[in-house]
């Protein structure tokens, strides 16, 4: 069996949120079987994810649901962000509406899976993400927003700083250029 997640990645670190615990058993059972070297961490709210996102440096990706019970599974991005933290996060929604798709994108998400993907499609877009690229469903039209402008990767100003580290200038040097504190230029 094909297996890019155990070809690709020596040990991952899974962080996987979902509220439904048939789902997140299922789920854990599928990335079992596809990487015998992966540490399954399972929260079953915003709250559980945070905590254990706050006490888990390692953490290599995020799986989670949008709708949750004491919240929008979207806040997690921002929370792991203002931790200075740069862990990938993909939704995992049986969401079919390209808005959603959109907004998790726009928040800052690496990609969108639907639930009703199967699991070696899931595994995947698992592995794009944790190369580098971003994962979208076959239903998101192909332009990524329904005629509109298309989403840029980078913000303006997230290219920016991504240019002045080009040019090797370190975050000191980028927070006086741009008139932005260390911990925003970190960020971006």
């Amino acid at each position: 069996m094909n297996n890019p997640l155990a070809q690709n990645f020596a040990h991952l670190n899974l962080l996987l949120v979902d509220d439904h615990p048939l789902f997140l058993e299922g789920l854990q059972l599928i990335l079992e079987n596809h990487c015998s070297k992966t540490t399954l961490l399972c929260a079953h709210s915003l709250a559980e994810a945070k905590q254990l996102i706050t006490i888990n440096p390692t953490i290599d990706l995020v799986l989670l649901d949008l709708n949750l019970p004491d919240g929008k599974g979207l806040s997690l991005i921002q929370t792991i962000r203002a931790q200075g933290k740069f862990i990938p996060c993909v939704v995992l929604s049986a969401s079919e509406d390209a808005f959603d798709v959109k907004t998790a994108l726009k928040a800052g998400a690496s990609g969108f899976i639907s639930k009703a993907a199967g699991g070696q499609n899931l595994i995947g877009q698992i592995s794009t993400v944790l190369a580098g690229g971003r994962c979208l469903p076959d239903f998101y039209p192909k332009d990524g927003c329904n005629n509109e402008e298309a989403l840029p990767l980078l913000t303006p100003r997230q290219t920016e700083v991504l240019q002045l580290l080009s040019e090797g200038l370190p975050n000191k040097s980028i927070c006086q250029k741009l008139d932005l504190t260390e911990h925003t230029v970190k960020s971006h």
